[in-house]
């Protein structure tokens, strides 16, 4: 299954951005226990992160990481609901389950990187 290569994926990471900024309160954001945005440079970086470890580096539970995808993924496809098939413009997917493990579409991280290291994160 291929990624959907022509996706806006630098609006979608400023729909992230601005998720946490207009949604303050919003656990794991930057304005209250930081850890979505070093999880998601994490990701982004590695391509691929699984659950297990990135638990464990970032002190989240299963419900953390959830709670962080489903804040990306709602800011992306501007409404809650099941994350998009890869083809169709989702960000990320499960690419195993023994161990469970987090893809992330390679232009949704090339889109975060450029960002934040563009700004000097």
């Amino acid at each position: 299954m291929e990624w959907k290569h022509d996706a806006p994926w630098g609006d979608y990471v400023e729909r992230v951005i601005s998720g946490y900024e207009e949604h303050r309160d919003r656990m794991y954001g930057p304005y209250r226990e930081n850890k979505a945005h070093p999880f998601l440079e994490e990701l982004c970086i590695k391509g691929n992160l699984e659950r297990a470890a990135a638990m464990h580096s970032f002190n989240l539970s299963t419900d953390g990481v959830a709670t962080i995808l489903s804040n990306v993924t709602a800011d992306i496809q501007q409404t809650n609901g099941t994350v998009l098939a890869p083809h169709v413009g989702g960000w990320y997917k499960i690419s195993g389950l023994d161990p469970y493990t987090y893809a992330v579409c390679p232009f949704f991280a090339l889109a975060w990187l450029r960002r934040f290291w563009r700004a000097g994160k």
